[in-house]
């Protein structure tokens, strides 16, 4: 980035930002006496929790878990930050096995921004920065590399995301970069073929939210955003401005609309915004674009990470400026709304049976957690 900010301090800062509006400054007490949205979900139903596990343990193969996802079994698949591996535990943190690292070479990687699990068990991690895309497969109790695939030139676009339906198709969420256009980051996702070369676009999603920081165009860290999730030959999406999901079925395109019981809306309100002013002081103030938007915001997102299976959708609520954090779970039948309590800071990236699985941020250092539902 061009400026006061390099690249990498805007990122901690964007960090910073999300921990903020997920957790705030306030105490329980005033969010419930002060915001009609916090009021609401103190209304809804719990569901009950069996267990809540923080694997600290110095014993774990990874000290750095940044993402992870759950295989068909059960086991885990975390990817740790500071060397770029590959860890394939059991549900209690027992390493199976181990692969990938830092660097260029065959299984190697510069960075893991996207993990996910085709349809016929291959996991697939995407190194943007490298342009690759690695498989793997689960084989007598180890991660075996099935090889790396560098990818077509996209230009203008970038993937984002992939997912494998083996014979049925493979799927690519991709990102497109614009710099003339404040909305240049709309997402498309289309189907490809072998050679992953774009072959069909099959639906396009709401813009991001973005920034003017300096002379570029940022994320918008208090903006509206499009998370997703691949499972089992369908796309759940969402967008934060609500609790509505949509389910794409990649076979044939075909697609639901689920819409969430109404919440009132999450409020910018002035305590809210006096309190991240006074928390962030000169960052604000430095960053090009982002005081405006802090200024002149009415209304923030509803949540900040997402994950889904056939049943159920899980959102990981903004701003609740208590410990524990709440995630909502979003029953696709019924369209009812629970609570669930969880660790603070915490982003929530997969769930198996009545298992859900994320990871932990407190001063820097991250955790896997697992929260177990008693139902």
């Amino acid at each position: 980035m061009k400026g006061f900010f390099n690249s990498m301090t805007f990122k901690i800062l964007i960090s910073a930002l999300l921990t903020f509006l997920i957790f705030g400054c306030s105490s329980n007490e005033e969010i419930e006496s002060n915001h009609d949205f916090y009021n609401y979900l103190q209304r809804l139903k719990a569901l009950n929790i069996e267990s809540t596990t923080v694997f600290d343990d110095e014993n774990l193969s990874f000290n750095t878990p940044l993402r992870s996802l759950v295989d068909e079994d059960g086991n885990l698949i975390v990817v740790n930050h500071t060397d770029w591996t590959l860890h394939y535990v059991k549900e209690n943190g027992e390493l199976i096995d181990k692969k990938g690292g830092l660097g260029r070479g065959p299984g190697e990687f510069i960075g893991i921004n996207d993990l996910t699990l085709g349809c016929d068990n291959t996991l697939f991690a995407l190194d943007k920065r490298l342009q690759k895309l690695s498989s793997y497969s689960f084989k007598e109790n180890r991660l075996e590399h099935l090889g790396d695939k560098l990818l077509p030139n996209y230009s203008p676009l970038s993937m984002q995301s992939f997912y494998d339906c083996g014979n049925k198709g493979k799927f690519g969420i991709f990102k497109l970069f614009l710099s003339s256009d404040d909305n240049f980051n709309s997402l498309t996702v289309y189907k490809l073929n072998d050679s992953l070369q774009l072959k069909e676009k099959v639906i396009e999603l709401t813009s991001d939210e973005m920034i003017k920081t300096g002379n570029e165009v940022k994320d918008n860290a208090i903006g509206f955003k499009n998370y997703w999730h691949f499972k089992e030959d369908k796309l759940y999406y969402t967008y934060s401005d609500s609790l509505d999901v949509n389910i794409l079925e990649l076979t044939d395109s075909k697609r639901q609309s689920i819409s969430a019981q109404k919440v009132p809306t999450f409020e910018f309100s002035e305590q809210l915004r006096s309190e991240f002013k006074e928390y962030f002081g000169p960052n604000i103030s430095a960053m090009d674009g982002l005081e405006n938007e802090i200024e002149n915001r009415q209304v923030l997102p509803f949540f900040y990470s997402y994950t889904a299976n056939d049943k159920f959708s899980f959102f990981t609520i903004s701003n609740l400026g208590s410990k524990p954090g709440i995630i909502l779970r979003l029953n696709h039948e019924t369209q009812e709304l629970k609570t669930i309590d969880s660790p603070s800071i915490f982003q929530l990236f997969d769930v198996h049976e009545n298992k859900l699985f994320g990871i932990q941020n407190v001063d820097g250092d991250q955790s896997l957690v697992r929260i177990t539902l008693s139902e």
